[in-house]
């Protein structure tokens, strides 16, 4: 039992861990479970008595009492306002606990105590692959607690571990990200840069711009052709702000994505602001030589016939998408295994009108799978985008079709409904989105469809466990 709660405390949600420690309140007894509750004064009691707890394994599974404390959510379950402490709608704690947990205050002094009697600032947790996630990251990626994040640097936290930098990019609020880059926090080998332009967060991306040491190589870097920072930024429908700021730090304007330029990215994508930016500066370059030449461009005529077709699809203008496809007979049989992708990408953006164009035309299918093996209809379940589920169902997608990490569409949903972080996710619907997908397997009787296991109904929102229930009920 004693694992269990722990389990739900380190990975939540934290309901299911309030559950268990009401109905096992002894629990409350253990230094493990002092630990991730951020209980001061017991914690303070135990460690006079025998100093040595502060680095003897806790727990049935016997982890580092620093790990327990700094990957617990539970610091993130009271006092959002307190000291260093930020909550996002779509955190992982956001089902905020009523169990009586400490402060983000008390969860700083147990800290600075631990580490005080010897507990190591770079101590990590297993992850059973060969592979750790270090505290720092726990303090800055997983719940968030920045003041803690000082603590460990303080100590001697290694800030260049591979993981914090790139999650606390993730944030909105920058004191994680400027304390990171202020010790010493490189972007290389990280992505960092491309994870912060996945988020709207104008204020903390100009802060990487502004102080990382190493900008010049990340701002070209491309691993595996995932394209430049410039145009991930067209891609995560970034604004006019961003490519700006971009092409003034160095960033070159001529990089291309998958064999479109910008200007051509930003009309097949319906990146407006990015489109007209773009097509502003076609004729000069002002941001001198390295960012190349913006009269290289293409301009709304130069596209080619597939981009043509795509950048009306995503506009919605079904009679220029015929007409192309009735005079280019080979035109969808051109494009690229990216092109065909598309409305992938504009999945994640709720774009109902362009989603549908674009597999009403031929133009995309319903099963193509995207970035990380995720379907129009795995996005619109990650986001909760309950209409635009709704109107993928109409095409009769494959309900068993799984992505990269194994999850069908129904587990996608329910997994989202405590886990995404996203800004997009602050309207989802997760329990409408987790209702129709249930309906969609019932009526088209493949049973497989309404799969979903225990697990992972501990792990749902309360919300979509009632759905769950119901249904299976």
């Amino acid at each position: 039992m004693e694992e269990l709660f722990l389990r739900h405390a380190l990975n939540g949600p934290l309901h299911a861990g309030d559950r268990l420690l009401a109905e096992h309140p002894q629990l409350r007894d253990r230094f493990a479970v002092q630990l991730v509750l951020g209980d001061r004064k017991a914690v303070e009691s135990r460690l006079a008595e025998d100093s040595e707890l502060a680095v003897r394994p806790a727990g049935p599974r016997a982890r580092d009492p620093i790990v327990l404390l700094c990957f617990s959510l539970y610091q993130n379950a009271r006092d959002p306002a307190g000291p260093g402490v930020e909550i996002s709608l779509n955190d992982k704690s956001k089902d905020k606990s009523a169990t009586g947990s400490g402060t983000p205050a008390d969860f700083a002094a147990i800290l600075e105590r631990l580490l005080q009697l010897g507990a190591n600032p770079n101590a990590a947790l297993p992850t059973g692959d060969d592979h750790a996630l270090p505290v720092l990251f726990a303090v800055l990626g997983h719940a968030y607690h920045p003041q803690a994040a000082e603590l460990l640097i303080r100590a001697g936290a290694e800030v260049n571990d591979g993981e914090s930098l790139y999650h606390a990019a993730e944030r909105a609020d920058s004191r994680g990200l400027a304390l990171l880059l202020q010790n010493g926090a490189r972007l290389a080998g990280t992505n960092a840069l491309k994870r912060k332009l996945d988020f709207d967060h104008f204020e903390s991306f100009e802060l990487i711009l502004n102080e990382a040491p190493d900008l010049d190589h990340a701002l070209e870097e491309s691993p595996n052709d995932s394209g430049t920072s410039f145009t991930h930024a067209i891609r995560r429908m970034r604004d006019a702000r961003y490519l700006k700021a971009l092409l003034q730090a160095g960033a070159r304007i001529d990089a291309r994505f998958q064999g479109h330029d910008a200007c051509a990215l930003a009309a097949i994508l319906g990146n407006e602001s990015a489109q007209e930016y773009l097509e502003n500066l076609r004729g000069n370059s002002p941001h001198g030589d390295r960012s190349g030449d913006a009269k290289t461009l293409k301009g709304p005529r130069d596209l080619s016939d597939a981009e043509q077709a795509l950048a009306a699809a995503v506009r919605g203008d079904r009679a220029a998408v015929e007409e192309l496809l009735a005079s280019r007979p080979g035109l969808i049989a051109g494009l690229s295994e990216w092109d065909r992708t598309i409305h992938t990408e504009l999945a994640k953006y709720d774009r109902r009108t362009a989603v549908r164009v674009l597999i009403e035309s031929g133009l995309c299918e319903i099963n193509t799978a995207g970035e990380s093996g995720m379907t129009a209809l795995h996005q619109a379940a990650w986001f909760g985008y309950a209409d635009l589920l709704a109107d993928l169902l109409v095409f009769q997608p494959d309900l068993r079709q799984e992505n990269m990490y194994g999850g069908t569409a129904l587990e996608t949903a329910i997994y989202a409904s405590t886990h995404c972080t996203e800004d997009r996710a602050s309207a989802a619907d997760y329990p409408e989105c987790v209702r129709r997908l249930l309906s969609a397997a019932r009526n088209s009787g493949d049973a497989t469809g309404l799969a979903f296991s225990e697990e992972q109904l501990s792990a749902a929102s309360d919300a979509v466990a009632a759905v769950l229930r119901k249904h299976s009920g």
